[in-house]
């Protein structure tokens, strides 16, 4: 069955010419159903069984970028961020913290 994640990749630390920017394209396509939006690649909810391979390779054919890649997965609590760099991955996940609204709290009295 399998699980699936929603992946936004963008460049930082740099600006692609032309021709890198086409060859990233390829490669994303490659890996999943990537399709480029303003200045990022989505993959709406996909099983990417290879990311951390295909994101090694990517990043190592293009030290000189920094990816940045978002995930959000089928849980609610599911969000993480990436950071790849000449094959290197720094990996941040992120918490969220939900806040329950008690009106009695404020002091409004009905």
């Amino acid at each position: 069955m399998g699980y699936c994640t929603t992946f936004v990749i963008s460049v930082e630390d740099g600006d692609p010419s032309e021709g890198e920017f086409d060859r990233i394209s390829h490669m994303l396509e490659t890996y999943e159903d990537f399709e480029f939006w303003g200045d990022e690649w989505v993959a709406s909810d996909v099983k990417w069984y290879d990311y951390n391979d295909d994101m090694h390779r990517l990043s190592k054919e293009f030290p000189q970028f920094r990816f940045y890649v978002h995930g959000d997965g089928d849980d609610s609590d599911d969000l993480w961020e990436d950071h790849w760099q000449d094959t290197e991955p720094t990996i941040l996940h992120t918490q969220i913290v939900k806040f329950v609204f008690h009106q009695s709290t404020l002091g409004i009295n009905h």
